[in-house]
């Protein structure tokens, strides 16, 4: 006989039922208050309306339980180490304090700390009592914001920065300078990009902020509300990093020995406190200059002849020197010693070269900046031309004159006389480096180009034609004639330019196979005459291919002494209208 217990217990399964079934109908029950107590609030009765107010009040409930479920998350069971580095990677903590870590970035830091903390109850609490999340301080914050994020962080080193933008009363800044100014012992970290912070800023770094490492003050923040330049802000025996718009420290600062990076935008003027200046960065890794094209008083030689004639920097890494014209640069490129340096970019907006031929001293100079030592004694082992005719990304400068890891970018000449002292530039340039093999990259060539064809003597040895853009027909005849077009019938032995060339690259372009044929074919009774030799290699790369078949054309060319190479080129129908004989 069973027991009464053994025939009331439910089995396991059951009694699960039996309590989901209970939770469901006291959720249900309670959802159907909240609707009705809503429904009664709420003139519109429209159904439209009630569907609305009921979807919102299931995303509050959703949110809620989510939050609820956060919490029974077993974090606290995690070792604090590894949530502090788990929570340091995804705020990125590590980069907040590096000075090329983006000012906006900093601001997107603020709002992923905010949406972490609503994850749950215990992340929350374990965010706001970590000093190390709340570095960064928006100056343009609320007064009260301020206030608690310099509490929240202690004295974990800060960082003032602009937000993405500006309150509606600009004067806020100066309502915040009491909450501020009896930390500034703590900050290490100075990021503005707008002028409007300038008054507070200045207040601050006026106090003395002797841990202060990296400053970035832009928009004229050291330029007076009368547009001249403002004075010494103060003495920042740790600042490592300084990135200025408008200003230049002054030559006697004894904090310059400890830079490691120096960005000056919109210098003024380039003299002797310029040079006193560069001569006290003994420890510089990182170097940006750049003038505005109205960049004022410019020193003359005669001015600058007792002064030093070299400033070592031996530390300099990276220089990146951007100016308004020709005239800017010689007077602190020539005077530059730079031993380990792995990457230096010169631009200019303008490049006027004499009229007749090319100033001895600026050929000197940027000699100078391609490499320190000429001639056979110098370490250039090639060289390389860069020419952007437009299309895609735009570059950094028209022109490029590339040797090693320095950079000399020129903007697009007149054509004419203009396009002729460029010519004679890089032919003086590269006798003074000792002739190295000279190499020329063309991005998208036009075919209203005749720059090209000027450089057919000054012993180029590989032309890179590149660029969807590209008018390969004309690109061809720039390089196989020094007539508009490859020449089909009588020539001279005149019409042959650039017999040094000895490799053609041609990539992402759509061609007509045959014409490499033609333009290696119309040269050869020339070449058998005077027994020279000419093109080589040409190599195709990720091109689109249509005309005769490739293994054709390797043995026609292969027959006149040219080894062609494809590399990942595909076959492609013939373009419908064909420019310039592609």
């Amino acid at each position: 006989m069973a027991t009464p217990q053994s025939v009331s217990q439910p089995s396991p399964g059951e009694a699960k039922v039996s309590v989901a079934a209970t939770i469901r109908g006291e959720v249900d029950t309670f959802l159907g208050e909240l609707f009705n107590k809503l429904n009664h609030l709420v003139s519109d009765k429209s159904p439209s309306k009630k569907a609305d107010i009921e979807l919102h009040l299931c995303e509050i409930v959703e949110s809620a339980v989510r939050r609820r479920r956060n919490d029974r998350v077993p974090f606290a069971q995690l070792p604090v180490d590894v949530v502090h580095c788990v929570f340091a990677e995804a705020l990125d903590l590590e980069r907040i304090y590096d000075v090329e870590f983006p000012i906006r970035a900093i601001g997107l830091h603020k709002k992923h700390l905010l949406r972490m903390r609503l994850v749950s109850v215990a992340w929350n609490e374990f965010l706001v009592s970590s000093p190390r999340y709340w570095p960064a301080i928006n100056v343009w914050a609320h007064p009260r914001l301020v206030e608690l994020s310099i509490k929240r962080a202690r004295d974990t080193p800060l960082i003032l920065f602009t937000g993405l933008r500006a309150p509606r009363d600009v004067r806020r800044p100066g309502v915040v300078k009491s909450k501020l100014g009896k930390h500034t012992s703590q900050v290490r970290v100075i990021r503005s990009d707008y002028t409007d912070t300038w008054e507070l800023l200045k207040y601050l770094i006026e106090k003395g902020m002797p841990m202060l490492q990296a400053m970035e003050l832009d928009s004229d923040f050291f330029m007076r509300r009368d547009g001249e330049p403002a004075s010494t802000v103060a003495e920042l025996p740790q600042l490592r990093d300084l990135v200025a718009w408008g200003w230049e420290p002054p030559a006697g600062a004894v904090w310059l020995r400890n830079l490691r990076t120096l960005s000056i935008s919109e210098m003024q003027n380039l003299g002797r406190n310029t040079l006193w200046m560069l001569a006290a960065c003994d420890n510089l890794r990182r170097l940006g200059i750049l003038t505005p094209r109205n960049s004022g008083r410019l020193a003359s030689e005669e001015e600058l002849s007792d002064f030093a004639a070299t400033i070592t920097l031996p530390s300099l890494q990276e220089l990146d020197m951007h100016l308004w014209d020709e005239w800017a640069f010689g007077q602190i490129v020539r005077r530059l010693s730079t031993p380990l340096l792995t990457r230096g970019l010169l631009r200019f907006d303008r490049w006027h070269p004499p009229a007749s031929q090319p100033n001895a001293r600026m050929i000197e100079d940027l000699g100078h900046f391609i490499s320190p030592r000429k001639g056979v004694q110098s370490t250039v082992k090639e060289t390389l031309i860069e020419i952007h005719w437009g299309g895609g990304e735009a570059p950094l400068s028209w022109f490029s004159f590339k040797a090693g890891c320095r950079v000399i970018g020129l903007p697009q000449p007149e054509q004419g006389v203009q396009e002729d002292r460029y010519v004679d530039t890089i032919a003086n340039m590269q006798a003074l480096l000792g002739n190295p093999p000279l190499s020329v990259t063309v991005i998208d060539h036009t075919s209203t180009d005749t720059f090209v064809r000027k450089m057919a003597d000054i012993g180029v040895k590989t032309i890179r034609i590149k660029g969807p853009e590209t008018d390969l027909g004309a690109a061809l005849a720039s390089i196989g004639s020094r007539r508009p077009n490859l020449p089909s019938g009588k020539v001279t032995d005149t019409d042959w330019p650039f017999e040094s060339l000895t490799e053609l690259i041609v990539e992402d372009i759509t061609l007509n196979i045959g014409r490499l044929e033609t333009l290696v074919g119309v040269r050869q009774l020339y070449l058998r005459s005077t027994s020279k030799v000419w093109l080589q290699r040409i190599s195709l790369i990720n091109c689109r291919l249509f005309g005769i078949s490739l293994e054709i054309c390797v043995k026609r060319l292969s027959k006149l002494g040219v080894a062609l190479v494809d590399v990942e080129c595909r076959r492609s129908v013939r373009p419908k209208k064909q420019q310039g004989g592609k």
